[in-house]
């Protein structure tokens, strides 16, 4: 469906829809059991409940239906039922040619000889770009996900399970292929080892050489399992002997023409997950004196109070254990050194969640990077500004955020990245798998195995659910703000907590679990009365129903996870919303305070409307087939559904609509 489509015929506008009342969430979960109680229904079967979690629509009386407005966001939060705390969260920072390796006495590097490209960094990691000079002068900016790069090992953390230690070859960037992408080739890697890691090792550690293979195939021979796949060993290389191993590296990089393209490689550590351990306060108001705006320096130590002093022991200290071993210290050069530092809002008061209110997001950017809220605004509002707004389970008027700021302006502290999001719920399902943050199910799934995934990932959910709204777990605020290290002490110290608590908003823990509990029976209910009727849909019907298959799993995956993006699922929303002519522009709009489908038929399989479908190339790809480029995929997927307990639509159902093969209007395109 194009954006903002001027033709788009008026029989697509949604006119003449039923009268809003607005709720609250408990009202919301409150009006989903009393329609299952009057239909006589449990609530995880198919009935007017159903309906109305997904559509927002009731019936009144036979002829009156009303549709319900979820509204969160009108709860004034006071800045004294808050407390705050501080964290650093993650560090990321590099070394180059002729830097020392920074580590701390006693600990050991665990080097991989093996090279896997799945584990290469493919992800931007939002800071500025790299400054590489070319051997012939050329100053070139890098980003660093666009450098191809390979996971050669780990340290052991103090507080986190490991610190990946990354090598990036700044030069093969300057002449790589776009289909290489970003991954270093397994014949480089040979030679790595072979010509330059193998014979480093020789002439540090005489008395270790002995546990190293003699060469790379030998090691993956070594490794191989008999089913094929491979075991990523390490060896260990103390520390006191890294940076001489690293520097022999560079040298023989330097002197051998095979490993041209090796030459100039830094390495990179990532620290990720350090939150638990380095947790601190962050100093209140002190009297009689004024802090410093962002960006200026701070008074000399002996005209600083105690309690700020307190505060940046404190904050250098927990910059230390995100680190260890890595010893700061030792690092020669910190401008290619950065810190996630962290603080934490939550509520005072027992069973009380707190909430980010999208509307305010650009004052909350500006309180954590001292940027003018006009220049934030007209930044969020350019395609090219870095900014995302993830709404939370789905609801409009509460969302977190995220803006890479090192594309233009990164104000007084040169921050590069921000974001906020909401803690204690995002815990429970948290899940890096490819590029999905928590716990998903994708379409296909559904489609090849609606039982499996049902009893596998729904059941298990939806009582996870229930517990967290039995046990009143709290839903956090946190903001996070990426800086260099000169200004890590100086990062989200002092909040103004009167503008925070204004963008902010508080809600009933209970009536939060409630709600996703609410939605995923609905969604398990519908996906199960569905399942028996699509293997017996005919082709040309089967767009509305894969549509809705795949509209299901998107709103089960928004429970626990970042909502999807990209533009197949920009379609799908699109089709599922309200359309409107505003200004004679049609657009798509989610009216009612929340992501609800605008239609769902029950005849007798549920469905959405047959003239608001995906074509079947589309329908493949939010299913999670990648790389599909027919139709016919899609049906192929439809075929693999297993057949038990399959149902048939009665006859006057199965008519074919006048519509095109994938179930699309003539001369329209989903």
């Amino acid at each position: 469906m194009a954006d903002d489509d001027e033709t788009r015929p008026d029989y697509f506008l949604d006119n003449n829809l039923p009268p809003i009342v607005t709720g609250r969430l408990r009202d919301f979960n409150h009006k989903f059991r009393e329609l299952a109680d009057l239909s006589f229904l449990r609530q995880d079967q198919f009935g007017p409940h159903t309906k109305f979690a997904l559509t927002g629509r009731y019936s009144v009386s036979e002829d009156q239906t009303e549709q319900m407005k979820i509204n969160i966001d009108d709860v004034q939060t006071q800045p004294f039922r808050l407390s705050v705390s501080s964290d650093v969260d993650s560090v990321i920072g590099i070394i180059c040619k002729g830097e020392d390796f920074p580590i701390k006495p006693d600990h050991s590097l665990f080097y991989s000889i093996l090279n896997n490209s799945e584990f290469a960094h493919k992800l931007s990691n939002h800071l500025p770009p790299y400054e590489y000079t070319s051997p012939t002068g050329v100053r070139t900016l890098l980003d660093y996900h666009h450098i191809p790069n390979t996971l050669v090992g780990h340290l052991g953390g103090a507080n986190v399970q490991k610190i990946e230690v990354r090598v990036y070859f700044p030069r093969m960037a300057l002449t790589r292929q776009a289909r290489d992408g970003n991954k270093v080739s397994k014949d480089l890697m040979i030679q790595f080892y072979k010509l330059a890691a193998r014979p480093s090792i020789t002439c540090i550690s005489a008395l270790t050489e002995h546990e190293w293979p003699d060469t790379y195939l030998g090691e993956e021979f070594r490794a191989r399992r008999a089913n094929g796949t491979i075991v990523h060993s390490t060896r260990t290389i103390p520390g006191e002997l890294a940076t001489r191993f690293f520097d022999g590296i560079h040298a023989r990089c330097d002197a051998e023409p095979t490993l041209e393209q090796a030459r100039d490689f830094f390495i990179q550590f990532t620290v990720q997950g350090s939150k638990g351990g380095t947790k601190h306060n962050i100093p209140g108001p002190i009297p009689g004196f004024e802090f410093p705006s962002l960006g200026e320096e701070d008074p000399p130590i002996e005209d600083l109070p105690p309690s700020l002093l307190e505060f940046k022991a404190s904050r250098l200290k927990a910059l230390m254990k995100a680190m260890s071993p890595l010893n700061p210290l030792m690092i020669q050069d910190d401008s290619y050194w950065w810190a996630d530092v962290a603080v934490t809002i939550k509520s005072k008061d027992a069973g009380q969640s707190v909430l980010v209110k999208q509307h305010m997001h650009h004052w909350i950017i500006g309180e954590m990077t001292g940027l003018d809220v006009s220049s934030i605004t007209e930044r969020m509002n350019r395609a090219s500004g870095g900014y995302h707004s993830d709404s939370f389970v789905q609801l409009n008027s509460t969302a977190g955020l995220r803006m890479t700021l090192s594309g233009g302006s990164m104000g007084p502290l040169d921050t590069a990245y921000v974001q906020a999001y909401h803690s204690g719920d995002k815990d429970l399902c948290a899940l890096k798998d490819g590029l999905h943050h928590a716990k998903h199910v994708e379409p296909a799934r559904l489609f090849k195995d609606h039982p499996g995934a049902d009893q596998h990932h729904f059941e298990p959910l939806e009582q996870l659910f229930i517990d967290a709204r039995d046990e009143n777990r709290s839903i956090n605020v946190k903001l996070e703000s990426r800086v260099p290290f000169n200004q890590v002490d100086k990062a989200l110290r002092v909040l103004n907590m009167d503008r925070l608590a204004e963008c902010l908003t508080t809600c009933r823990s209970k009536d939060i679990w409630d709600f996703k509990v609410t939605r995923l029976k609905a969604i398990r209910a519908t996906l199960g009365k569905m399942h028996g009727y699509l293997p017996s849909i005919p082709r040309q019907k089967l767009s509305a129903f894969g549509t809705l298959v795949c509209a299901l799993g998107y709103m089960a995956n928004a429970l626990c996870n970042r909502p999807a993006e990209g533009p197949s699922f920009k379609k799908l929303t699109e089709v599922c919303s309200v359309q409107e002519r505003r200004y004679n522009v049609a657009r798509a709009i989610q009216p009612l305070g929340a992501f609800f489908l605008v239609f769902l038929a029950d005849d007798p399989c549920p469905r959405l409307s047959h003239a608001r479908t995906l074509d079947f190339l589309t329908l493949a790809h939010l299913s999670g087939i990648n790389g599909a480029t027919e139709n016919d995929v899609f049906m192929e997927l439809v075929a693999t559904i297993k057949r038990t307990g399959i149902k048939r639509l009665a006859p006057e159902d199965s008519e074919l609509p006048a519509w095109g093969p994938n179930g699309e209007l003539p001369g329209w395109q989903a």
